[in-house]
This record gives C-alpha cells, structure tokens and sequence, in this order.
C-alpha cells in the first residue's frame, strides 16, 4: 500500500497529486487517505521518484505521467487515423490526440519518464517512455494499422492487444513466398488487363485496387484446411467477384468468357445444395460456384461462393444461416449436434477499389476490407 513502485502508470500520478494536495491542506482529501498519508514518510516517496527532488518538481512529473498515460491510450485508440495508408505518399488524416504537444508533453519529457507509464507490449525491452511511445506508434501508425477500442469484450480486446503488440500475425515472407505471392497477384492482374482490352465497356466490377483480396483468401483457406475445417461459405459483392470464381473456386476461364459473349451454358455443378443443375440466365456476377479441394475420397474442402443477385448487405445473413446449417452433426441419434469448426463463413464488404485505380469503376470507391471469422465467435458469447 505505501510502496508506489506497486502502482502502474497514471495511478501513480493520481497517488502523487492527492499526496500534493495533502501536503497544501490535508481537508483537501478523505479520512481514509489523510491516514494514509500521515505515516508516509518523504524518505519512501523520494524512494520511488529515484531522487530527493523538491515538490515542485515532483508534481510536474505527476503532470507529465497523466500525460504520457494519455498519449499513450490515444494512439491505441486512433493511432489508425495517423497510418500512412496511401501508397501515393498522401499525408493521413491525422488526430491532434496523436501529438505529444497536445498533452503538453516534449520528447525530453517522455524520455525522463520510465517505460512503464506507457505499458503494454510497447513497454518491453525499451529504455524509457518516448523509446516505448515510438514503438506504439510503430504498431498502430505505420503502413498497416488496427482499430478494435470499441470492442466492448475486455477478453477479446486484451487478445487483439496481445496480437498486435507481440507481432502474432506479422512475419517477413521467405524469398519462396514472396514469389509465390508474386506469381499469384500477377494471375489476377493479367487476367483484369485480358477482360478489359477483350470486352472494353462490359460490366464486370474489378478487383483492380484489391487485388490482394485473392492471396488474402488463399491464407484463410489454407488455415482453414490446417484446422480441419470441412467447408467455407464465401459471401461477397459483386468487385472481384469474377477473378474469385476463376483463381479460388477454379471457375474455368472459357466458361467466364462465354459468359461474357452472351452464350448461355449449362452450369458444370450446383451452385449450392439444392440449386441442381439448368440454365442460368443471370448475369456473370451474380453468379455462385462451388469447388472441391481434392479428388475423391481424399477431398479435404468444400468451398461455396453464394450467389449475390441484389445488395452486397442482403447476402450477410444469408451466408450466416448457411454456415449455421452446414455445421449440424446428423449422423448421431437425436437432437443435431452442433460443430462449430466444421464450417467458416468468410464475409467480404466490396465495391471497391483503391480511388483513382480505374475511371471504368461505376460503383463507390471506398474499400471497406476483408473479414473471416470462425463462426463460433458468435456462438460462443
């Protein structure tokens, strides 16, 4: 209780200013407190500052942890308003939380304050505050950011904290990799370009400017796999919806151009369970596939992109009863089972692509990202 060197970071501040404000009046704090403070000698005050300083200059420090506290909890909070996001080099919005001087703090002052006053991750292995706010910024501000304060879960934040502090999902891709990525951005950009130049003025709704939504669904599908998942439920808009059938679910590329010369086909599979076979009649990106990943016996995924006909928000719950009907265990006597690994619904908000990437885009231009979760996320609260 009376050794500060227990407190974390703005409570020692607090602490400090009501000691303060018991030193100029002791009526200035509660009964509870002022006993306290009558048998706190200077000497274990001095203790924790590190040095006889006088008290004028103790309680600037107070000052300036209460500051770094904040700093510190603003560039968690919006520090995605300050990544620089705009591969043209544009400067980020920005927030006047994000500036030391809001606080009125200077880099000086950060650098005479201990790391612990910013805690976290950040605080780990630095030399002082500015050292770990600098990593912070670093974290949330640099060329990928996150943004999940207003995840109301304690549990779930503190994971997504953990996650970003300690690196968890960030790595450097091997040279092999990186070729590997190379090659496959490369398929969805080759064959934008062809569908461009072959059907100048066709409605097709591009990937161009996401391009990276293919790799990113190659990951998850791979994850998927390694957790024995048996079927993913794609739900998206219509932006890169044709390169996704192609380069995902192995749509052929001779049935997306007959598509596109107006020649009616016979689907080669369902689009789902119960749609059987016929005619289609609609148009190229309203369509669903399916594939299976691997022959026969040995098929390891079933992957299903739904059909989308109408507004990208309508096939959200669409998707999420889909998921949820697919995870039933029938083969058990009585009540259906559920088995929430079974099935992994990936929902994806389009329409669109980077600004300025292509004049021929009709639809807005704001990419809202790219989500997968495991479904029992849900059915877990």
């Amino acid at each position: 209780m009376y050794d500060l060197k227990t407190f974390y970071g703005p409570n020692v501040g607090y602490v400090l200013d009501l000691y303060e404000r018991y030193k100029q009046s002791p009526e200035l704090v509660d009964e509870a407190t002022r006993a306290i403070f009558a048998t706190w000698s200077p000497e274990q005050e001095a203790a924790f500052a590190g040095s006889t300083t006088t008290a004028a200059v103790q309680a600037q420090d107070v000052t300036h942890i209460v500051a770094a506290s904040a700093l510190a909890h603003a560039i968690r909070e919006r520090g995605h308003l300050g990544a620089q996001l705009d591969p043209l080099g544009g400067k980020p919005l920005g927030d006047p939380a994000l500036l030391a001087e809001t606080h009125g703090l200077h880099d000086e002052d950060l650098a005479h304050l201990p790391p612990a006053v910013i805690g976290g991750h950040a605080a780990e292995g630095v030399n002082n505050a500015f050292e770990a706010v600098e990593a912070l910024r670093a974290m949330y501000s640099g060329t990928i950011s996150y943004e999940f304060d207003q995840v109301k879960s304690p549990d779930e934040r503190n994971w997504l904290r953990d996650a970003v502090g300690c690196h968890l999902y960030q790595h450097s891709p091997s040279t092999e990799n990186a070729r590997k990525l190379l090659k496959r951005l490369t398929q969805v950009e080759v064959f934008e370009r062809y569908l461009h130049q072959t059907f100048p003025g066709q409605k097709r709704f591009s990937i161009e400017g996401t391009d990276a939504l293919v790799p990113m669904l190659d990951e998850i599908i791979t994850a998927a796999i390694d957790s024995e998942t048996k079927e993913v439920i794609i739900g998206m808009a219509h932006r890169g919806r044709l390169n996704v059938m192609a380069h995902v679910l192995e749509k052929p590329y001779a049935t997306i151009l007959a598509e596109f010369a107006h020649a009616k086909h016979e689907e080669g599979v369902p689009l789902t369970d119960s749609f059987g076979y016929g005619w289609t009649g609609d148009v190229k990106y309203h369509l669903g596939a399916q594939y299976l990943l691997g022959e026969g016996n040995e098929v390891e995924l079933k992957i299903i992109l739904a059909p989308n006909p109408s507004h990208l928000e309508f096939i959200d719950p669409v998707i999420e009863g889909m998921a949820r009907a697919a995870q039933e265990i029938r083969t058990v006597l009585g009540l259906p089972l559920q088995g929430v690994d079974r099935t992994l619904p990936i929902l994806i908000h389009g329409d669109a692509a980077f600004p300025g990437s292509s004049g021929r885009d009709i639809e807005s231009m704001a990419f809202a990202g790219v989500l997968g979760w495991w479904h029992d996320s849900y059915h877990r609260q």
